[in-house]
């Protein structure tokens, strides 16, 4: 698997399809396999291969978090926004950063114009000297109540104070526009 995943770090997707059919060849698939699959699948922009295999996974493993938040994550890139949000919804175990869900919850919910569920989640995200999710947090509630500046001033302090896990939130910012990369 550890040569699989030096193959998709260096985008050699197809060397490392051949490299995952060939560690599970004399296996049962399992949901490992159609996770792996589906995220190569994504790397290709073949979206439909990457969601039919993500389901797949999540038939093998029925409402585990991590699988979950891969099908997520594809409707989320794919900006199908709703979609995104109704598997966000449905993770309930801790396989995924509580903070990240949140604020892919956050996201889900200021881009399907649902401004009052993205607020009542802003409001209770609490201060914490380990993670900027709060100062990330604010910042796309600003950006997208209007306030650029202020949104901003969120994602600067965040990025000044924090030497860790803007990786996490800052990037999904960019995406939308609201930074500059």
């Amino acid at each position: 698997m550890s040569r699989v995943q030096d193959l998709l770090g260096q985008t050699r997707f197809h060397q490392a399809e051949q490299a995952l059919e060939t560690a599970f060849a004399e296996e049962v698939k399992n949901e490992l396999y159609y996770t792996i699959k589906g995220m190569v699948a994504s790397k290709r922009a073949s979206f439909a291969e990457a969601e039919n295999n993500f389901k797949k996974a999540l038939l093998v493993a029925p409402l585990q978090g991590r699988y979950l938040f891969n099908l997520a994550e594809l409707y989320y890139l794919q900006g199908k926004y709703d979609k995104a949000l109704d598997q966000y919804l449905l993770i309930r175990d801790e396989s995924v950063s509580r903070e990240l869900l949140e604020y892919k919850l956050i996201l889900c919910y200021l881009l399907t114009g649902k401004a009052k569920e993205a607020r009542s989640l802003v409001i209770k995200v609490k201060l914490d000297a380990k993670t900027p999710y709060f100062y990330y947090a604010h910042a796309a509630w600003a950006f997208a109540d209007g306030r650029i500046e202020e949104g901003r001033y969120f994602a600067e302090t965040a990025r000044k104070l924090y030497l860790s896990g803007n990786e996490l939130f800052r990037p999904f910012l960019v995406e939308q526009g609201w930074l500059e990369n």
